[in-house]
This record gives structure tokens, C-alpha cells and sequence, in this order.
């Protein structure tokens, strides 16, 4: 307790049931009681100035500690279909991009428990809640934001209950710490950013010989759009008939489109180049990308394809001109390959640093923005709108990311396949004759006729009849 002037009239540390008495106190003067350290788990009291009365009685000055109390705040986000890029082809396929913006998610239910016993602050009043108690059940607004306030202090966790078609729930329990801090914080706030994943579509496609169980490598097969795509705002993004996707069947006959579709839109699947050898049926299948509940991360979609063999009739000599003709455009192809990531990696490399370093400002500057509004220093509608606009520009930041790494992985993965048919053909080639080695690696039935007379079926890989495509091409130009 202080006097008018600040000096010190008595110190006391408080003793629960107990109350503290002091005398010799100056009639008519004015005095401060201030709490230097309050008891863990309360706040320290505001100061009390009392003045002290001619009444002949003993004088009552009576300070109360509050109870600080917990805020938990989810920020929900989904991510919402923008628009669709063309990517750079590799190998001559078509591949798009299917580009999506984050934003906010409405409606997501949340339920509160207690991870343990959340116990009063004395310490001997009955508990709060019980361990596995539900203790709250909140759902996001239509900013994305879910908040529970006046929690007992203690630790929680918590379990997504709902979340809204086209998402995936997120079935893992976080848990949350909101014990004492010190006696001059009042509230204790978890703030956290939590994202549901879109439900996403895998489509694999067989291709087999027809009437037989043999597989068929080097089918190229096209992922389209049955119908118009449109993106959140409702604009149409990829008009109907629009090739998504190529890509060409394995040695085991199989391909897995990669393409991020997006939900709730018809596509269909049709041969653009046969097998080596054989011809195609002119088959087209369809499906449509519906939502199958919350708990399916992923739906899956199975398609088989039947060709018929085709025969080709060449000689001795045909066959190691072409192989010729491949190795040259190979060499070609690999140098332009060198020469180009060469210069490529080093500026990839810088602008992909310059993006994440953006991408942490902007993250920074977005949770700077919702504290502002949460203090109420700025308004619904201005956060939002910087919330969407800091959004849309780490979104933009992650695509142009994503697609700097997919460029250098498709391109290491061609560099690799033209490498590895160079060293097949130019080991080869350097024989007189036509090893086992290559009639493997090249040939894949022979009818033989008469004597005069065979017919060669080739089993050439993709990469092998794209460069005799490109090498005629190119003769035709020059």
C-alpha cells in the first residue's frame, strides 16, 4: 500500500480466508492499494485509491482478481478452380494446368473437446470440464473464420466435424494450449490457418491387344472436356472438346493421366495415335467427375482400350536406315536438350528463391491484416478484400512454382529417354550384322513369306517414332 506521495505503507503477501489489517493510517488521507504479483492462474488487480474517514470504525477495502479466459480462431480455406494453362510440350503431347485460388470456406463444423481435465483456478472448485468433454461445437462464417471465446484456460483439441461437398474432411485432431500465460494476459488466443483438400480424380487407362491379354506400349490416349470447364466466377476457362491431356500407355500397357481436374464436369477419353503395329478402333469412353462423400480423398476411374495389329512389310536394309535416321535425330534433339537447361537451370533456380521469399511476405502481411480486423481497427469488408488480394498473389507465386518444378522434372525425365535410346541404338549400330540385342530392343513380331519376302512389325517407344516424325518434318521444311 502506497501513500499520497508513493512511498511504501506496508507490503503483505495475501493468505486465502485471511484478511489483512492495517493501522496507524492518516485520517483524511488518500491512499493506493496495488497488487504487485497476483496469484497463477488470476490477473492482477487494477490499483484501488481509498481515502481514509473519521468514522471510529474499522475501514473495508476489498480487491478481486479475474480469471483470464482462452479464444480459439480458425481461418477455413479451400482451395476454388481460376483458370487452366497450356504447358510447354514435351515429347509433343498436349498437357494443361489446371490452376486453382485459395478462399474462404462457409459452413465447416467444427467440435471443441478437452484434452484433459480443465481444472479452476483455485484450484478446488469443481472442474470445468472432464477429459473428452465436448466443450463447444462452432462452424465457420462467410469470412472462413470459426471462433469460440471465454474458454476456461487449459488445453483442448479439435475434430472437424462437416466440412462442404467437393472437399475432403480433415479427420485429424489438433490439439490446442491455451494454459496461463502471466497475470497481465487476459486472454490467451490460438489463431491458425487450416486448408481441406479437393476431393481429386486418378483416371487410368489399359490398352491391349484385341481378342488377347497382350499389353500394348506407346498408345497415345487424349483426356478431354466433354462440356464447357468453367471456373469459380462461372466463365467458361476450356471450351468443350478441348484436349486436356496426351499421354502414352508403359510397357505394361498403362497410363496414368496426371491432369487436376476439377470436380463436377464430364470428360472423355480417346486414342489420338495407335500402338506401333497396330491401328486404332476409333473408341471414345466417357465418365463424369462426381463428389463421393468427404471421406474419399481420391476417386478412381479404370478404362480399357483393344486394338488390332497392323503388319508392315520392310527389308534388311529399311530397317538400319531408319535406325540411322533415328540416331541422327536423337543426337540432334540431345544437344538442343543440353544446351538449352544449360542456360535454363540457373534462372529457374533464382526466380523460384524470389518466389517463396515473396510468398513468406505476403503470408506475414495477410495474418497482420486479420489481427486488424480482429481488434476492429479496420472493417469486414476492407480485410476481405485484402485478404483475397494477398491470397490471389500466393497462389499465383505457388502455380508459376509448381510449374518451374514440372517443367525441369518433365524435361530431365525426355533427357533421359533420348539418352538412354542413343546408347541402345549407337552401341548397336556398330555391328556388321543386326544383333539379338536390337531385334529385341526394336522388332517385335517377323512373318517370314518365302524366301524373297518378310514382314517386320516394329515395337519403336514413343520417344523413337516422335524423333523420326520431327527428323521428317524437318526434311520437308528444309
Amino acid at each position: 500500500m502506497l501513500d499520497k506521495d508513493g512511498n511504501v505503507v506496508d507490503t503483505w503477501k495475501s493468505v486465502k480466508g485471511e484478511k489483512h489489517l492495517i493501522e496507524r493510517l492518516t485520517v483524511g488521507e488518500t491512499y493506493t492499494l496495488r497488487e504487485e504479483l497476483a496469484p497463477y492462474g488470476y490477473l492482477k488487480a487494477e490499483e484501488i485509491t481509498f481515502t481514509i474517514e473519521d468514522t471510529g470504525e474499522i475501514q473495508k477495502v476489498e480487491m478481486k482478481d479475474d480469471v483470464p479466459t482462452g479464444t480459439i480462431l480458425i481461418n477455413k480455406n479451400g482451395e476454388f478452380l481460376d483458370k487452366v494453362t497450356p504447358l510447354d510440350s514435351v515429347g509433343g503431347w498436349i498437357s494443361h494446368l489446371f490452376q486453382y485460388v485459395t478462399g474462404n470456406l462457409k459452413d465447416v463444423t467444427f467440435e471443441v473437446y478437452a484434452l484433459e481435465d480443465v481444472k479452476a483456478a483455485d484450484g478446488e472448485s469443481e472442474d470445468y470440464y472432464k477429459k473428452d468433454e465436448l466443450v463447444a461445437t462452432i462452424m465457420t462464417d462467410d469470412t472462413g473464420v470459426a471462433k469460440v471465446s471465454g474458454l476456461p484456460l487449459g488445453k483442448y483439441y479439435v475434430k472437424e466435424k462437416a466440412t462442404v461437398d467437393g472437399f475432403v474432411l480433415d479427420d485429424k485432431a489438433r490439439e490446442i494450449d491455451l494454459t496461463y500465460r502471466d497475470q497481465d494476459t487476459a486472454e490467451v488466443t490460438y489463431s491458425a490457418d487450416w486448408q481441406n483438400n479437393r476431393q481429386k480424380a486418378e483416371v487410368e487407362v489399359v490398352k491391349k491387344e484385341k481378342d488377347s491379354d497382350r499389353v500394348l506400349e506407346g498408345a497415345v490416349f487424349a483426356l478431354c472436356a466433354k462440356n464447357d470447364i468453367t471456373g469459380a466466377d462461372g466463365k467458361v476457362i476450356l471450351k468443350a472438346d478441348s484436349v486436356i491431356e496426351e499421354l502414352a500407355t508403359d510397357k505394361e500397357g498403362k497410363l496414368t493421366f496426371t491432369a487436376d481436374m476439377p470436380i463436377g464436369f464430364e470428360y472423355y477419353i480417346k486414342e489420338t495415335t495407335p500402338a506401333p503395329g497396330f491401328a486404332t478402333t476409333d473408341e471414345v469412353q466417357e465418365f463424369k467427375f462426381e463428389y463421393e462423400g468427404a471421406d474419399k480423398e481420391k476417386v478412381t476411374y479404370s478404362f480399357t482400350f483393344e486394338d488390332e495389329p497392323t503388319v508392315i512389310e520392310v527389308t534388311k536394309t529399311s530397317l538400319t536406315d531408319a535406325l540411322q535416321q533415328v540416331l541422327y535425330v536423337l543426337d540432334m534433339i540431345r544437344e538442343d536438350i543440353e544446351e538449352k537447361a544449360n542456360a535454363l537451370d540457373g534462372v529457374r533456380k533464382k526466380r523460384l528463391k524470389q518466389l517463396e521469399l515473396e510468398n513468406d511476405k505476403l503470408k506475414s502481411e495477410r495474418m497482420r491484416q486479420y489481427e486488424a480486423y480482429a481488434e476492429g481497427i479496420i472493417t469486414k469488408d476492407k480485410y476481405l478484400l485484402m485478404k483475397q488480394q494477398l491470397t490471389d498473389k500466393v497462389n499465383r507465386n505457388e502455380t508459376d512454382m509448381e510449374r518451374l518444378a514440372q517443367l525441369s522434372v518433365e524435361e530431365s525425365a525426355y533427357e533421359n529417354k533420348v539418352a538412354s535410346a542413343i546408347e541402345l541404338l549407337d552401341g548397336e549400330m556398330q555391328h556388321e550384322k543386326i544383333t539379338q540385342e536390337l531385334v529385341d530392343a526394336t522388332i517385335d513380331t517377323v512373318y517370314v513369306y518365302d524366301k524373297k519376302r518378310i514382314e517386320v512389325v516394329f515395337k519403336f517407344d514413343d520417344i523413337l517414332m516422335r524423333a523420326i516424325e520431327k527428323y521428317q518434318k524437318g526434311e520437308k521444311e528444309a
